[in-house]
């Protein structure tokens, strides 16, 4: 029996049936490639080796774009860093939060994000269904968090930009839309 699930889980519905989740930041799922690949849509992964992480949002995207655009595209599972597969020519693209894609192409040069491939989704944290009272403590922690400004100041310390910064890049309001 757990009480606190604490990682970055893609608050969704299936997981809201069994979970209490409490969302901490936006995210966008987006496609991150070298600068030297040519990919302006969805429809130019046609051949592409595309890596992501198995069992994740990430995953389910790619396969619905698969079946919708009737696309012929390797999906590439790997827990690995997907920089690293990029720079190396091991993928072609990569399927990641917008969060992390961010991060990389600040780091590399030769990395560029080529395609947003969902809308604003949010990352939360999950609690045992029954425990109100510890999911409500969070909630109330990372709102005053981001209200002292310590929630950017531990985003700037992971990522070189504060969550506000971020937010505005994927252009989501976190006063309106979360705290």
């Amino acid at each position: 029996v757990y009480d606190l699930y604490a990682a970055n889980f893609t608050i969704l519905e299936w997981r809201e049936r069994i979970l209490r989740m409490v969302p901490i930041y936006p995210t966008r799922v987006m496609l991150m490639s070298r600068s030297d690949r040519q990919i302006e849509d969805a429809g130019d992964l046609e051949g592409a080796r595309v890596v992501t992480r198995p069992s994740t949002s990430y995953e389910r995207i790619l396969l619905a774009l698969q079946s919708e655009l009737n696309a012929k595209f390797t999906i590439l599972y790997s827990e690995d860093d997907f920089a690293d597969a990029l720079l190396a020519d091991q993928a072609d693209a990569a399927a990641i939060d917008s969060e992390v894609a961010l991060s990389n192409i600040r780091d590399q040069r030769d990395l560029r994000i080529s395609v947003e491939l969902s809308d604003a989704q949010l990352i939360g944290w999950a609690f045992h269904p029954d425990d109100q009272v510890l999911a409500e403590l969070f909630k109330r922690f990372i709102g005053e968090a981001f209200s002292s400004g310590l929630l950017d100041q531990l985003w700037y310390a992971e990522y070189r930009f504060s969550l506000s910064e971020y937010a505005e890049l994927i252009g989501y309001d976190l006063r309106d839309e979360l705290y």
